[in-house]
C-alpha cells in the first residue's frame, strides 16, 4: 500500500545546489546573512562575490570535483560563504559540529578523505589536532590563528570559480555523517539534486518569501539548520540572522530586534518558549509561524507555547538521509476545513511517497496499523559513504527504510556508495 502526497509533484530543477540557491544573487544589495549582534553581514551580491572567489582559490589549490572539504564552525555568515564556494568548486562539503572531540573530528576526516578543512576560530585547536592525525594539509580558519591560513585569503583570491561540469543527479554536493537508528556515524552521500528537490518540496508547503527574516540558532552543520533554514532561506532572498547556539535571552533578543518572522524550532527550545518567565520580557509579534523538528514534540507543550509566541507552531519529519524533509504541516493547512490534528507531523511533501512495513516481515500493515515509515523520493540520499551492507540495509527499492529492520527478503541498494566523491589520501609521511 503506497501512500503519495496530495500536492501536486514538483519539478526539479536540473542545477547544482549553488546555482539554485544563488542564482542571479550577484547585484542584489539586500542583506543575506547577519549575526544577531549585528557586527558582521554579507549581502546577497557579495555572497555571491565571495562564493566565486572561494571557489577559484580552492580550484587553485588542486581540489577538484570529488574531493571532499569539512566545515567546522558555528553558525555565522561566513559558514555560508564556505559551503557555497567548496559546492561551486566542485566538492563535497562534510559538515562537521565544532563541539566534537578532537578524536570525534580525526574520525569524520577520516572516513570523508578531507582534502582541506576550514574550521571556526574557537575550534582550531581542536581541528589541528585532528588534522595532524588524519594528514589533512590544507588547512583555513574564518578568522586567524597559527598554523592556519586565514579563510579570507580564499575569499580575496581574485580568483574566477572554475568551469565545473558536473551531471545533478549524481555529483555529492554534501556528505554528512549521521548515526542513523544505531552504530558508528556514516557519511550521507546528498547530491546536488537530493538538495534542490527538497528545497523545492519544502517550499511548497512553507513559502519563504523575500520579507522574512529567518532566525538561525539551530545549527548549520546539521542537515536542518544547513538546508531547512539556511538554504531555504538565501533561496527565498530573505534575510537570515545568526546566533553561534541557542541560549534562550539571546534568542529572544534576536527575534525582537531583527523582527524575526519564523521560527526554527527543537523541542527543548519550544518547552523553554512555552515556560520560561523571560518570554514576556520580549516583543515577539513579528513571528508568523513556528517550525519545529528534530524530535517529538508535546502537544500541550505546544499549545503553551503558541499562546505565549502568538502564532502557530507546526511540525515537519525528516531524516540526513532525505535532505532531510519528507513530512510537514503546511502553512495552508491552518485554514484547511479539516485541522490537522494536534501532534501531526503533516503530510508528505510533494514528489514523495511512503509505505507503513511490518519490520519482522517487510511487509505492509493493515491501514490502522503500527509499522515502520518507509519513504521514496528525490530527496532520499544516493547512499552511505564506502558502506554498501548499510546502504543495502538501509535503501531497499528506492525505499528509505530504518538501517535496523530485519528483511526476510533481499534488499538491493541504489547505485554505487563511493559515486560521486573523489577519495583524497593524505601525503605520505602525514
Amino acid at each position: 500500500m503506497i501512500h503519495r502526497s496530495r500536492p501536486p509533484d514538483i519539478a526539479v530543477p536540473d542545477v547544482t545546489l549553488t546555482e539554485h540557491v544563488l542564482g542571479g544573487a550577484a547585484g542584489d544589495e539586500r542583506v543575506a546573512l547577519v549575526t544577531a549582534d549585528g557586527a558582521e553581514r554579507i549581502t546577497y551580491a557579495e555572497l555571491a562575490t565571495a562564493v566565486d572567489a572561494v571557489a577559484g582559490g580552492l580550484a587553485g589549490l588542486g581540489i577538484d570535483p570529488g574531493d571532499v572539504v569539512a566545515l567546522v564552525s558555528h553558525n555565522q555568515p561566513r559558514f555560508a560563504v564556505a559551503v557555497h564556494g567548496i559546492v561551486a568548486a566542485g566538492a563535497a562539503v562534510t559538515p562537521v559540529n565544532p563541539a566534537f572531540t578532537a578524536d570525534e573530528i580525526t574520525k569524520v576526516l577520516r572516513a570523508s578523505g578531507a582534502a582541506a578543512v576550514i574550521a571556526a576560530e574557537p575550534a582550531v585547536p581542536t581541528v589541528a589536532r585532528a588534522a595532524d592525525a588524519a594528514g589533512v594539509a590544507h588547512r583555513f580558519v574564518i578568522g586567524s590563528a597559527p598554523g592556519f591560513r586565514p579563510f579570507a585569503e580564499l575569499v580575496d583570491s581574485g580568483r574566477a570559480a572554475p568551469d565545473v561540469r558536473l551531471d545533478p543527479a549524481t555529483a555529492v554536493a554534501a556528505l554528512p555523517f549521521s548515526s542513523g537508528t544505531t552504530g558508528l556515524p556514516k557519511g550521507v552521500r546528498l547530491t546536488h539534486r537530493n538538495l534542490v528537490a527538497n528545497l523545492e518540496q519544502n517550499r511548497a508547503g512553507w513559502p519563504v518569501a523575500d520579507d522574512d527574516v529567518l532566525p538561525a540558532a539551530l545549527p548549520f552543520f546539521h542537515i536542518y539548520g544547513f538546508t531547512i533554514i539556511m538554504n531555504t532561506g538565501l533561496l527565498a532572498r530573505a534575510r537570515v540572522v545568526t546566533l553561534p547556539r541557542f541560549e534562550l535571552h539571546a534568542y529572544l533578543r534576536m527575534v525582537q530586534e531583527h523582527r524575526c518572522t519564523r521560527a526554527f524550532l527543537a523541542p527543548p527550545m519550544v518547552l523553554a518558549l512555552a515556560t520560561a518567565p523571560a518570554v514576556d520580557d520580549y516583543d515577539l509579534s513579528s513571528l508568523r509561524v513556528g517550525i519545529c523538528g528534530a524530535a517529538p514534540l508535546d502537544v500541550q507543550v505546544t499549545e503553551r507555547a503558541e499562546r505565549r509566541l502568538g502564532c502557530l507552531v507546526r511540525q515537519g519529519y525528516g531524516m540526513t538521509e532525505a535532505s532531510p524533509g519528507t513530512h510537514q504541516v503546511a502553512d495552508a493547512d491552518a485554514d484547511a476545513d479539516v485541522a490537522t490534528p494536534a501532534g501531526s507531523v503533516g503530510r508528505l511533501v510533494p514528489g514523495t511517497e511512503a509505505r507503513i512495513v511490518d519490520p519482522a516481515t517487510g511487509e505492509d500493515v493493515p491501514h490502522g496499523e503500527r509499522g515502520e515509515l518507509w519513504v521514496r523520493g528525490p530527496q532520499v540520499m544516493a547512499g552511505y559513504l564506502d558502506d554498501p551492507a548499510a546502504t543495502a540495509a538501509t535503501v531497499v527499492d528506492g525505499w528509505r527504510a530504518p538501517a535496523t529492520s530485519p528483511r526476510s527478503t533481499p534488499t538491493r541498494c541504489t547505485g554505487s556508495s563511493t559515486e560521486g566523491v573523489r577519495r583524497h589520501r593524505p601525503s605520505a609521511g602525514r
